[in-house]
């Protein structure tokens, strides 16, 4: 049976978002939230929001607190195992913390932090690499109102694209659709996402 999003989009799919902050983000959670469910909802897909948690205090240490908050992505490739090299240390712990185990596994985690960087030094607005065993990505603190349905989309599959109205289009600071577009081969690629659920 069809649902409603925040929006008053109608959807016979969802994808379910977990919420968590370790920064302090420019574009607001659930601005970015909003603008998620505007971007997807057109298309038949509701993004619902789940949970929500502001998490500097479900931290151990005051160390660990300072380490999380500026993420080393490493090379940010997508789906890799947490057995992978190529995911760092500090990926495996923010996506580890507090109640982040309790986000279902075909349920996505987004994580805004303070900064996200390559292993090289570049910083990025976001990265959709995580566990194989389960959907998440981080955003920064300075991300675009489009991060995170950008990062999302990567969860579910989606890759970059050129032109700077699609939802893929990197840096997600040049999209200027408001909201971003989605082909229609791109929607049929959200559908089939093991994170994408039909209601």
């Amino acid at each position: 049976m069809p649902i409603r999003d925040e929006q008053g989009n109608q959807c016979d799919h969802v994808v379910r978002l977990h919420l968590r902050s370790l920064g302090t983000p420019r574009v607001s959670e659930f601005t970015a939230l909003a603008n998620a469910q505007r971007t997807y909802g057109p298309h038949g897909i509701c993004i619902s929001f789940e949970s929500g948690m502001s998490m500097p205090q479900a931290v151990d240490t005051a160390t660990q607190c300072v380490e999380l908050v500026n993420v080393n992505v490493g090379t940010c490739l997508m789906n890799q195992g947490s057995f992978n090299p190529r995911m760092t240390g500090q990926q495996n712990a923010m996506f580890g913390i507090g109640d982040t185990q309790n986000v279902p596994q075909n349920n996505i985690l987004a994580v805004w932090v303070q900064n996200v960087r390559k292993e090289d030094g570049t910083r990025l607005a976001g990265c959709a690499s995580h566990p194989a065993d389960r959907g998440a990505c981080v955003v920064a603190a300075a991300g675009s109102p489009w991060t995170l349905a950008h990062e999302v989309g990567h969860v579910l599959g989606l890759v970059h694209q050129t032109g700077s109205r699609n939802l893929m289009s990197t840096p997600t600071s040049s999209i200027s659709a408001n909201p971003p577009q989605l082909s229609a081969t791109e929607v049929a690629t959200v559908k089939r996402s093991r994170y994408c659920q039909r209601v």
